[in-house]
């Protein structure tokens, strides 16, 4: 017997691929296709892996525009999944929007290591198993447990997140019982290096599949989350990531007699060539005018006609109206004056003169409100040799720090700061990089109480910033940053953006 896992992941709510290239239509019809086509003697397991209703102007405008998130879970019903999971960014809208979301979801949920308040697995079932011809197959689902790191409180009311690996210790005795093979669906990722088994960050308990691969009895591990393309072996494993957005497509194939595992083989399934699903298509076409509509409408003007993003390293390196702009309104919203962010890709493409809300989306896919923190002399200036640690020097010259770049890439964890004077010195050591940190014209002083404003997902200690938590807010805007850029916009067309001189990065 032939048996495939077929898995996509982190799709992002992008159905349509702007460029052709890829999305939900795309993928759904090869995995149609390819069921289809299976021979009588082959069995195929569709899995969407999480992190699915959030990420893009389709997500923003059924969730958040015309209040329809049951489009975005018949599309995901339609592609024919065996089970779905949970992952990260499905918490972005807080949990009674969840709720109601998966209310209309048909495709069966996996999650084990999300509890209720009675200890017990909150969303779906823990793990299902399948019947596939003789023999029966168990797919276990976990989700990383570092959620309440990025959501605040409220999002996660009455849920405990735990350990993937406690949650598998757990269930994986039972499911080898119960099953003559067991699969781990997890939306997370690996913490270390597959050649060199070297640690890859410094987090601990956000990724965990390499500690997964160590527990015995699991055949095959499916994983996403830090959006890799993947397909390999780990402890003898075979392992698949799928990228995110719409990409491609995980599969594993085993072959299979006599009920032992003779052969497996993960790989990953390029679709920028499949025909998009006409199915699919059509019930999305119901939406796509209005949506269109909707990304097209203007929102206000910019006078500087300079914050189009040409070159993201440069803008990063020296600094970018864009960038401004951004602190410029967090710190106008909150009346805060030091104020930081990040820019989150190097897809961003910034503003033209006439800004449309299809920008305010290609520039801030994410949900995040703001916060603002108490917090100490110290507390900035370990965050900000933190952020000089996204630079190093090679053959002299400034380049990003190349962990910064795999196994995943961090751009979003490099913040550019306002309201204060700072300088960077690259040929410095790592933690001794900061040598001018000023504030209204003086030094700051290690004690000296600082307010600062920045995105939810920092000021909870995001991207591992641990000088900053929830015990140092002191209050937030519960507003999403998308619908704050829109009304300051509005309110202060044409926006006239400061400009930046209190910030240097040099060798």
């Amino acid at each position: 017997m032939i048996l495939r896992i077929l898995e996509t992941s982190d799709v992002h709510a992008h159905l349509l691929s702007e460029d052709g290239s890829g999305g939900l239509v795309k993928q759904a019809s090869l995995i149609k296709r390819l069921k289809s086509q299976a021979a009588s003697d082959e069995i195929i397991i569709a899995i969407e892996n999480g992190d699915f209703i959030q990420g893009s102007p389709w997500a923003y405008f059924l969730n958040e525009e015309i209040h329809q998130p049951q489009v975005l879970e018949r599309a995901l019903d339609s592609v024919g999944y065996d089970v779905s999971l949970l992952g990260n960014h499905e918490f972005n809208y807080g949990k009674n929007f969840l709720e109601k979301s998966l209310s209309y979801r048909k495709t069966p949920i996996i999650c084990a290591n999300i509890l209720g308040n009675d200890d017990k697995p909150y969303f779906g079932t823990p793990y299902k198993i399948l019947k596939c011809g003789q023999y029966n197959v168990a797919i276990l689902g976990l989700t990383t447990q570092y959620i309440p790191h990025w959501e605040p409180a409220n999002h996660l009311d009455g849920l405990k997140f735990i350990s993937a690996v406690a949650a598998a210790k757990k269930f994986l005795p039972l499911l080898q019982q119960q099953a003559d093979f067991v699969f781990v669906a997890y939306h997370g990722g690996l913490e270390r290096d597959l050649k060199t088994n070297q640690p890859t960050e410094s987090l601990t308990g956000e990724n965990e599949a390499a500690a997964l691969a160590e527990l015995p009895g699991i055949d095959a591990l499916i994983t996403g989350h830090q959006h890799r393309q993947i397909a390999d072996y780990i402890n003898g494993i075979p392992l698949i990531q799928p990228g995110g957005f719409g990409k491609m497509i995980g599969e594993i194939k085993f072959e299979i007699q006599n009920g032992k595992i003779l052969s497996s083989q993960p790989k990953l399934l390029p679709i920028e060539d499949e025909q998009p699903d006409s199915t699919l298509v059509q019930q999305l076409n119901q939406f796509a005018t209005g949506l269109n509509e909707w990304l097209k409408k203007p929102v206000g003007k910019v006078g500087t006609g300079q914050l189009a993003i040409k070159d993201h390293f440069k803008a990063r390196l020296q600094g970018h109206p864009f960038i401004e702009l951004i602190n410029q309104v967090q710190t106008t919203i909150t009346g805060i004056d030091i104020s930081a962010t990040a820019l989150f890709n190097n897809q961003q493409p910034g503003f033209s003169d006439s800004v449309t809300i299809a920008q305010i989306q290609a520039n801030y896919p994410f949900s995040n409100g703001l916060a603002v923190l108490q917090i100490s002399g110290s507390d900035l200036k370990a965050a900000l040799e933190q952020c000089a640690s996204y630079w190093s020097l090679k053959d002299g010259q400034i380049v990003v720090n190349p962990t910064y770049i795999y196994p995943k890439t961090q751009h979003f964890n490099y913040d550019i700061y306002s309201g204060i004077d700072y300088t960077i010195k690259v040929s410095q050591p790592v933690g001794q990089r900061i040598i001018k940190l000023n504030y209204h014209g003086h030094p700051i002083a290690d004690n000296e109480p600082l307010k600062i404003v920045l995105n939810q997902y920092r000021a909870l200690g995001g991207g591992d910033f641990k000088m900053f938590s929830a015990a140092k807010i002191i209050s937030e805007i519960p507003r999403e940053m998308p619908e704050l850029l829109i009304e300051y916009l509005k309110d202060h067309s044409p926006v006239k953006v400061r400009k930046a001189s209190n910030y240097q990065v040099i060798k």
